[in-house]
């Protein structure tokens, strides 16, 4: 086989590489879940402003930055160069890749640390290599190897035929080489200690699998998976299965929730912009940990008591006549979707938002920033603020309020009553 990993998108030719061919019906690997951000907002909605640079070239850094892992690195060596270039210490990464996989490794920087657990969840994807007629007790290639006999007839249909049985929802006992913890120590130091850590399996999800080449002992497979999924312990499962044994001989992490390795910066590109003072200019915005979600821009009053942590009253979003109400606040969708239809309360909000108690939603202020995460409290009928990521003492801008006409648009574009 050629060399291993296959880049789809080499750095010199990102923009015009062609998606790899998967199996019919399969999702493409570099095409992450829909993305319901900033794009996606409703005509006339006030679209949030881009918080990742520091205002006027001064304070921290606050966004997300992906970043192409390189092979041999680990997870905190990234983090490690990202605070030694930007000289910045509240730095973290949301998901963490061993050092012999490469691919996105979603760094958080400032403010945006407190959102890595909402990136974590996200889908991933990856591609991988499995050796297979051989086993190792890491389950990947940085253990010792034992060869075990070659299982006969082993075609390509029969490895295709093997891997429908890992689609969908799955019990996985994770590897015994693993940094989850029994007992307060994680289960590596036993196992390195010669000790078998007996470890429960775990419910993960496949959403699609796909077989891309199979050459002799070698077999490579395009992997959509939940977060939690070992990728080295469904490559020992897979190799059991066809009873001839396998590890995960490489891996390539190609997108992780709404982040491609099509869009992720290298190493070196990453040393240029840090030296040309433009690490800004590639951070996401920390509204892209929730892009999902939907969103609430308050007025400059309501922003102020979000800042408190104070509740906001849901009776303020729903204006039986938005037209007629100055600087009323919008709760927006995304994106309506069949499966997230937009809701009617009767009272003719400009765009519907969930109302089921416990709701997530994103809240901004006037001027488009992302002021915190609330839920919807159905007792107080209110949106209470889960996380405030802007101090309170900071100032809230009123110059870019909500105002009715905005409303009105939004209203008409979503199909709701005026």
């Amino acid at each position: 086989m050629a060399d291993w990993p296959p880049d789809p998108y080499p750095r010199d030719r990102r923009s015009s590489a062609p998606l790899p061919t998967v199996g019919e019906g399969e999702p493409s690997p570099l095409t992450p879940l829909p993305r319901t951000g900033r794009a996606g907002w409703a005509v006339g909605s006030a679209e949030p402003r881009d918080q990742s640079a520091r205002a006027g070239g001064e304070g921290p850094l606050s966004g997300i930055l992906n970043v192409d892992k390189p092979l041999g690195w680990t997870s905190h060596d990234v983090v490690g160069l990202v605070r030694r270039l930007t000289r910045q210490r509240q730095v973290g990464h949301a998901g963490t890749l061993d050092p012999l996989a490469s691919g996105v490794l979603l760094v958080m920087m400032g403010q945006a640390t407190r959102l890595s657990d909402y990136l974590m969840h996200g889908r991933k994807c990856y591609l991988a290599r499995l050796r297979l007629g051989a086993t190792t007790p890491t389950d990947d290639a940085e253990g010792e190897v034992t060869e075990a006999p070659a299982a006969p007839g082993l075609t390509r249909e029969r490895v295709a035929a093997a891997l429908s049985a890992f689609r969908g929802d799955i019990e996985q006992v994770p590897p015994a080489y693993a940094a989850i913890k029994q007992g307060g120590v994680p289960v590596y130091k036993l196992a390195r200690q010669g000790k078998e850590p007996v470890l429960a399996a775990r419910r993960v999800r496949i959403d699609a699998l796909a077989l891309l080449a199979l050459d002799g002992e070698m077999l490579d497979i395009l992997v959509w998976c939940s977060a939690g999924t070992y990728i080295r312990a469904l490559a020992r499962d897979i190799g059991q299965r066809l009873g001839c044994g396998a590890y995960l001989a490489g891996l390539r992490r190609l997108s992780s929730g709404a982040f491609g390795v099509d869009t992720a910066v290298g190493v070196q590109e990453l040393r240029q912009l840090a030296d040309e003072g433009r690490v800004s200019e590639i951070l996401a915005p920390l509204d892209e940990a929730v892009a999902g979600w939907p969103a609430v821009i308050t007025t400059t009053q309501q922003a102020r008591d979000v800042l408190h942590g104070n509740v906001i009253a849901d009776s303020l979003l729903a204006r039986a006549s938005p037209a007629s109400v100055s600087n009323a606040a919008s709760v927006v969708y995304p994106q309506t979707t069949p499966d997230r239809p937009r809701a009617n309360d009767g009272a003719g909000a400009s765009v519907g938002a969930p109302r089921d108690d416990g709701a997530d939603a994103r809240l901004y202020g006037p001027d488009g920033v992302l002021l915190a995460l609330a839920r919807y409290d159905a007792r107080r009928q209110g949106w209470q603020p889960t996380k405030v990521l802007v101090s309170p003492g900071a100032p809230v801008s009123a110059e870019a309020d909500v105002t009715d006409a905005m409303i009105g648009t939004a209203t008409a574009s979503a199909g709701g009553q005026a």
